[in-house]
């Protein structure tokens, strides 16, 4: 594992200004899923998050994503 800007600069590679995001997704998805795979198998598990209480947006789109049940959001802030 190496940090994203190291292969930006090996690949010659401009992070994405809008869309798609893969470059979030490659650097955070990718290796947090694993990571949750690992942890938690098929068990459900609470995934706090630390939205601003004025990102309603956020908040819903993120709310989406429930992996068929065994994420279970919560808000606190």
């Amino acid at each position: 594992m190496y940090k994203l800007s190291r292969e930006n600069r090996v690949t010659g590679t401009m992070p994405q200004l809008g869309g798609v995001r893969k470059c979030s997704q490659k650097a955070k998805g990718a290796p947090q899923d694993a990571w949750r795979a690992n942890e938690f198998g098929d068990r459900p598990y609470i995934h706090a998050l630390g939205f601003n209480v004025h990102e309603y947006t956020r908040i819903t789109r993120d709310a989406a994503y429930s992996l068929g049940g065994q994420r279970i959001p919560t808000y606190p802030i």
